[in-house]
């Protein structure tokens, strides 16, 4: 990138030559083509370099390691007496607080906990009367993570206030702030809602067929659970050097080629053992802008491996609701319309079970997940 803009920068202090030498021929017309005719050549050759040194750098940067992460695992068991010095800091307070949502039950079985910015209440709408409903059911419970949004907070008090399910602190709300969000979340499931068996992360624009994620729960093995770190697994990620990507990741802020595997944070799940102990190594690794790689990073640091589950979530671009039945969760639900069709398609008495084993069979269904 350096070198491009070394190039472009002498480019231009020619090209101002150029037109100062031929200022005093433009009068005549054959000069000012001729003239033209080069600026377009120049104009040609900009652009090949700039394509040429833009995928310069994507290739340069593919993965190439195994383990350079730049974070060795902890060498001790007990993560109450960590020694190392805390690098990330987490100034921020409660500007809304729920009360009570899990005081009175032995065990929370499944925590739903959704990501969502603070102008986003028709998705906040669309969830709590379609799936929400089955989230906060028995001994489930959901809640909605905010950040700070002054032009929409008085809005956002009052939903509070009428659904007791937002918890909000006082940064402010952008993309650069859900790994903040995370941070905010697993600090109050560790002290407000610490009898969770296990947590389901989602963001507000995912529909959830929550009997199917039970389902997948019940299934897990028992030994399985204390390291529980489920979803769709990212295996082999590596940073994005295109400057102009808003994934952007400079040589100066991770020098290493890879990341550790990751599972998107767009829905995740977490046993309550890993929680806790996320909650504790947080403040020791270096805080990055993307969420799900930041918690890559710490769940590296701990020692646990990914689990996937791949087949059962959908994060592409746009919702295909025929495979709602099949699904744990699927991505790309923005109105309510959208939320309440796939809530009746996951819980319609119509489909078959031949019907539904059917459609999530389908080789081109196994492709499209």
């Amino acid at each position: 990138m350096l070198l491009m803009k070394i190039i472009l920068s002498k480019m231009k202090s020619f090209i101002v030559n150029l037109a100062v030498r031929y200022q005093c021929t433009w009068q005549t017309k054959t000069s000012l083509r001729n003239f033209r005719q080069f600026l377009f050549v120049i104009l040609i050759f900009c652009i090949i370099t700039t394509w040429y040194f833009f995928n310069l750098s994507r290739r340069s940067y593919v993965y190439t390691c195994e383990s350079d992460f730049g974070y060795s695992k902890l060498k001790f068991d007990n993560l109450d007496n960590i020694t190392d010095t805390p690098v990330n800091s987490h100034p921020y307070s409660h500007t809304i607080l729920p009360e009570s949502v899990c005081d009175g039950f032995t065990e929370i079985y499944l925590l739903t906990v959704v990501k969502s910015a603070a102008w986003n209440f028709h998705k906040r709408n669309g969830i709590r009367q379609t799936w929400g409903q089955d989230s906060n059911s028995g001994n489930r419970k959901m809640i909605f993570i905010l950040a700070y949004n002054e032009e929409f907070q008085q809005r956002v008090q009052a939903e509070a206030q009428q659904y007791n399910d937002i918890v909000q602190e006082n940064f402010l709300d952008n993309y650069w702030s859900n790994a903040l969000k995370m941070e905010m979340a697993f600090t109050w499931i560790t002290n407000f809602c610490k009898n969770a068996r296990y947590a389901a992360f989602v963001d507000d624009d995912m529909y959830v067929n929550v009997p199917n994620a039970l389902n997948y729960l019940r299934s897990i093995d028992e030994k399985k659970i204390e390291n529980l770190y489920s979803g769709l697994v990212v295996e082999k990620p590596f940073p994005t050097r295109d400057y102009f990507n808003k994934h952007y990741v400079s040589r100066q802020k991770y020098p290493f080629n890879c990341f550790p595997p990751y599972i998107p944070t767009g829905s995740v799940f977490f046993s309550k053992a890993v929680i806790h102990k996320i909650q504790k190594v947080m403040p020791y690794i270096p805080r990055f802008h993307e969420d799900d790689v930041y918690i890559g990073f710490v769940i590296q640091k701990l020692g646990i491996t990914p689990s996937k589950i791949n087949f059962l979530i959908r994060l592409g671009d746009k919702s295909n609701m025929k495979f709602v039945p099949c699904l744990i969760s699927d991505h790309g639900y923005t109105t309510l319309e959208m939320f309440q069709s796939a809530h009746a398609l996951a819980h319609s008495n119509k489909l078959s079970v031949e019907l539904i084993l059917d459609v999530c069979t389908q080789n081109d269904a196994i492709k499209e997940l």
